[in-house]
């Protein structure tokens, strides 16, 4: 596996593993504009030729914010979400403090992948997902190298 920054030609296997993953998928419009605020931010996995897996994240303010990360159906439980996750963690860690993230209750997924990359539930927003699912906010301290 490698992981790699995103580039334009991804976004086909990028919307592909988004529309499979979530209920509410982001639109192709949102990556592009989140791409071009956060060019760094954009991770894809590829095995062979394939992308496998991507995490999207940015700052906002003093805060790292995940904003998606997604693998694909048939690459799940690989270890790909993790080892992306630690990318972005290692990344964010140079420039916050502090990161966070929305998920659904009920993706117990990533619910346990988040939890064991130590982020804590800090509250409840309820009708948060267009369809009117609910979601956590979670969020995780970091400590910036010496």
């Amino acid at each position: 596996m490698i992981i790699r920054p995103f580039r334009p030609t991804d976004l086909p296997q990028i919307l592909a593993i988004e529309n499979a993953s979530f209920p509410d998928p982001y639109e192709e419009e949102l990556f592009s504009l989140l791409w071009r605020s956060y060019p760094s931010g954009f991770l894809v996995a590829q095995e062979d030729r394939e992308i496998v897996a991507y995490a999207l994240y940015g700052i906002q303010g003093d805060e790292g914010i995940i904003y998606s990360l997604a693998v694909r159906p048939n690459a799940r439980h690989q270890g790909f979400g993790d080892r992306l996750l630690d990318h972005a963690l290692q990344d964010l860690s140079r420039k916050v403090r502090r990161v966070r993230l929305q998920v659904a209750l009920d993706n117990a997924p990533a619910l346990q992948l988040y939890g064991k990359h130590g982020f804590t539930m800090k509250e409840i927003l309820r009708r948060y997902y267009e369809n009117g699912r609910d979601a956590y906010v979670m969020t995780k301290e970091l400590s910036r190298p010496a």
